[in-house]
């Protein structure tokens, strides 16, 4: 379900099978979705998520994944940001962190 709808950025969240992990989507659409890609494109743009957003209080710790580029980016805690490409979508898999694992959190801001 979308969370977050602005400026022809889109964040999406989905629970995932075993309600421990969430899906997130950000999408950059741009202003104008209808007809061709405009020339030049619209500039990347970040888009971000706050955890009460989804449900987190800001101090959980979570553990972000990219699915696209089946890499972890690490522990954050509070919000997370990308920059996403006009007309791209970047997919991220969220893991909340027990909090009596003391693993170095990345803060975003």
């Amino acid at each position: 379900r979308p969370i977050l709808r602005r400026d022809g950025t889109e964040v999406w969240r989905k629970p995932l099978a075993d309600n421990k992990k969430v899906a997130i989507v950000f999408f950059f659409r741009g202003i104008d979705t209808a007809g061709p890609m405009p020339e030049p494109p619209e500039q990347p743009r970040s888009i971000g998520v706050r955890w009460p957003e989804l449900g987190y209080p800001n101090n959980t710790k979570i553990a972000v994944r990219d699915l696209w580029r089946r890499n972890s980016l690490g522990i954050f805690q509070g919000n997370f940001r990308a920059t996403v490409r006009h007309r791209e979508a970047l997919i991220y898999v969220f893991s909340q962190i027990p909090a009596m694992n003391n693993e170095r959190v990345a803060i975003s801001r």
